[in-house]
């Protein structure tokens, strides 16, 4: 039975595949599977992986019909051997001494989860991730349940004077489960067609049966953003609804679990926060009228209403500060506004 089982979901990637299948059979821990999940790509991704598998007997190829990442990634979930489980995305690669560095911490600190840092890759350079400012953290059950499950929850206290630390922990990739954990749990992951991100409610379903975990602070993971096929380049219609799923789902999810009070603060945050990304979409729309049309749906939203009612603003800066009083106010020329301003300012870094 191999050590680690990785699980690459693969659609339409046969410009990155390559990259990201030599850095996995390159490995210098030997000791894995490599489960590759054809999900319905109609380039050359499915040869690229059936030529792949002739000359390395540790990858598995699932092709099957289209299901989205989520989807995939639960086939590849359902056939696991590996002690422990990571994902990879198949336009991303991993530096080729990941697996043994990872292993090997989990071994010794007898963790269920190890995170380690990333560098996003993108034309304009490469750019070091890291989560925390220590280079080792180990947490034990309450110290997971507090800084990493609430963490992934959202924003709390000292953390909401930068909100730049909102997603820092909700990326599947970057993680090694333990695959007890998320077998003996059902662990799975949701349906995107449903939910804005399937990688945050997967999270919070393990890390709150995680009683262990560590952090080192090494960049072991490339996370590719120029990627231009990605979904979340052009408008996506029906995003303000996935959101609004999402916060019933986990309001549910925090009911039926037992929860600290930091736990809600977290979530009311994220609620609070998700008016950035929907602000962002909204704008992607061509027509004006209809973009300011769903600011005020947005704004109007009972769910948002209490969610910004429940919101601690004496952390932020001045301009978030600001940003969220006119949104908790329900003023959309504001909120319009510093939007529109942001988007700006975001596409000119990018550039």
């Amino acid at each position: 039975m191999p050590k680690i089982s990785i699980i690459v979901p693969v659609y339409n990637t046969e410009k990155y595949l390559k990259k990201c299948l030599d850095s996995l059979i390159n490995q210098t821990f030997k000791d894995i599977e490599i489960i590759t999940v054809n999900d319905g790509s109609t380039d050359r991704s499915i040869k690229i992986l059936e030529n792949y598998a002739k000359k390395d007997d540790r990858i598995i190829v699932l092709d099957l019909e289209n299901q989205g990442p989520s989807g995939a990634r639960n086939s590849g979930i359902q056939i696991a051997k590996g002690k422990f489980t990571m994902f990879v995305d198949s336009d991303d690669w991993m530096d080729y001494s990941s697996c043994e560095k990872v292993y090997n911490h989990a071994q010794l600190n007898k963790a269920d989860t190890v995170l380690f840092c990333y560098i996003s890759e993108s034309s304009s350079g490469s750019i070091k991730k890291k989560f925390f400012p220590q280079k080792e953290i180990i947490f034990n059950e309450a110290e997971v349940y507090d800084e990493l499950y609430c963490g992934v929850l959202g924003l709390t206290s000292e953390k909401l004077r930068n909100p730049k630390l909102l997603d820092t922990l909700v990326s599947v990739w970057g993680k090694l489960y333990r695959t007890e954990i998320l077998k003996d749990n059902n662990i799975s992951y949701i349906d995107l067609k449903l939910v804005p991100s399937e990688c945050q409610l997967f999270n919070l379903q393990y890390l709150i049966n995680s009683k262990k975990a560590v952090y080192i602070d090494e960049c072991l993971y490339h996370y590719r953003r120029n990627n231009m096929t990605s979904f979340t380049k052009g408008y996506r219609e029906g995003l303000f609804k996935k959101w609004l799923y999402w916060g019933e789902y986990v309001k549910d999810f925090l009911d039926n679990n037992t929860q600290t009070q930091k736990a809600y603060d977290a979530y009311y945050s994220r609620i609070c926060f998700s008016i950035i990304p929907l602000s962002g979409n909204a704008l992607k729309q061509n027509n004006f009228k209809d973009t300011y049309k769903e600011f005020k749906k947005i704004l109007n939203n009972e769910s948002y209403r209490e969610a910004y009612s429940k919101l601690d603003y004496s952390y932020f800066p001045l301009h978030w500060n600001v940003y969220f009083k006119f949104a908790k106010w329900k003023f959309v020329p504001g909120v319009y506004l510093m939007s529109k301003i942001m988007r700006i300012i975001i596409e000119a870094k990018k550039r």
